[in-house]
């Protein structure tokens, strides 16, 4: 038998399923993967990790959104440096910004979170309305 290891890390990409706060278009696992794939197929560094992709839902008071979990881990098998991992998912996540017209994409790495937030995002407040009391 053999084994590898190697230190214990994962990074996460957060992104709902569908277009801005009140679109229409809804973004299916399948538009996702295929997205992914894409990505994968372009990343410049050596090294591309494969990505896992789980189902979640936002709650925020009365706004709810399904949405996905995209992580990465350092896999020994493929021994990627964790400055890689870190550009593929910084760079992952800006990518699906854009692609699925998102106002904000958020990667969450051991120690801090990056919010990706597109120049023309709509204003999150009015979704939930005042909360003021």
């Amino acid at each position: 038998m053999k084994v590898k290891n190697a230190p214990s890390y994962e990074a996460r990409i957060y992104i709902g399923s569908r277009e801005r706060y009140d679109g229409s278009k809804i973004y299916t696992e399948a538009e996702v993967v295929s997205a992914i794939e894409e990505f994968q197929g372009t990343f410049a560094d050596n090294g591309v990790p494969p990505v896992r992709i789980t189902p979640t839902r936002f709650v925020h008071f009365n706004y709810q959104e399904q949405g996905f979990e995209l992580a990465v881990i350092n896999y020994p098998r493929y021994d990627i440096p964790i400055r890689i991992l870190e550009n593929f998912m910084l760079e992952l996540g800006k990518f699906l910004l854009k692609k699925f017209n998102q106002n904000k994409v958020s990667v969450v790495f051991p120690e801090e979170i990056y919010v990706f937030e597109a120049d023309d995002a709509q204003v999150y407040s009015h979704i939930i309305g005042d909360r003021k009391s």
